[in-house]
């Protein structure tokens, strides 16, 4: 199945643009050129494809969302999945951190509340320094993972600027 993508610009200054994937099911905002890939996650024994969409353009902070398609609305399986993104995030990190509730909002304007992951040190055995931020939540029977990636923590200016413009449909 194909995803339709559109973009548009998001602003001269910044290079920011808008993206609509209907397949995923969500619309971002990503700086620079956006790519995509699909991997496999593990949820509760089964691959499930995880389709992202990344843009790396701000200071070397890569930015990206991912969408999870589970079988079903299970809340159970919604929070498995959210664990699996967590620790996947987790073993890229080199940090176990606990997430936080957090709310936000759909397309639609409705709230859902969802998980926040951050994560900031040097990767062991490697010297390497990764701040991560990420913020999951599901809805219906998609959990999706907002992330923010690179060796410092990006502008409180571009995290609010993602957050803020990733919305489920």
């Amino acid at each position: 199945m194909l995803a339709t993508l559109s973009l548009s610009a998001c602003g001269h200054k910044d290079h920011w643009q808008t993206v609509t994937d209907d397949t995923g099911g969500y619309t971002a905002s990503f700086p620079g050129n956006v790519i995509t890939d699909t991997q496999s996650i593990d949820v509760n024994g089964s691959n499930l494809p995880l389709s992202t969409r990344t843009a790396s353009a701000v200071s070397g902070v890569t930015f990206a969302v991912g969408t999870v398609a589970l079988p079903n609305e299970q809340p159970a399986l919604q929070a498995a999945a959210m664990d699996a993104l967590s620790a996947d995030l987790s073993r890229n990190a080199g940090h176990p951190a606990p997430s936080v509730p957090v709310q936000m909002h759909d397309v639609q304007g409705n709230l859902l509340t969802g998980r926040e992951w951050r994560s900031e040190g040097t990767i062991p055995g490697t010297g390497q320094h990764r701040a991560v931020i990420a913020r999951f939540v599901s809805k219906g029977s998609i959990v999706y993972e907002a992330v923010m990636v690179g060796e410092k923590v990006p502008s409180t200016d571009a995290i609010q600027k993602f957050f803020d413009n990733f919305k489920p449909h």
